[in-house]
């Protein structure tokens, strides 16, 4: 795909590779990311997803790595069922099978915030 550009104070032509036209069309959409486990791996993930541009919901048990990135400018969360209820697409980086199905199927886990959701899906987290 060709896209029209200023440079050098010349309107150019850039060709947008594969990638870069489907991470543009996905900003274009406004699709609210949710993260929930923002461990050392959650953390970094869910930063590289707002430096990309993505509006991006936050919630952990611990509340300081939420802080964290709220100060670089993700949203704050309560539960994951209020993470749910706010986005598109729900990640979590959670540590043990246990902690997937409290955060999943919990009384205040995704599934009941994503109810009345169609387009909320889960990717669920690596387990130990």
């Amino acid at each position: 795909m060709l896209e029209k550009v200023q440079f050098a104070g010349r309107t150019v032509l850039r060709f947008l590779s594969y990638m870069e036209k489907a991470e543009e069309d996905l900003k274009m959409t406004a699709m609210k990311i949710g993260y929930i486990g923002l461990g050392l791996m959650g953390k970094a993930m869910a930063r590289n997803l707002l430096k990309a541009g993505f509006p991006v919901i936050v919630h952990n048990r611990s509340r300081e790595a939420v802080r964290e990135l709220v100060r670089e400018g993700a949203e704050e969360a309560f539960s994951p069922a209020e993470v749910a209820r706010r986005v598109d697409i729900v990640f979590t980086n959670v540590p043990n099978s246990d902690t997937v199905e409290q955060v999943v199927f919990g009384e205040d886990g995704i599934l009941a915030g994503a109810r009345d959701r169609k387009s909320t899906r889960l990717n669920s987290s690596h387990l130990r």
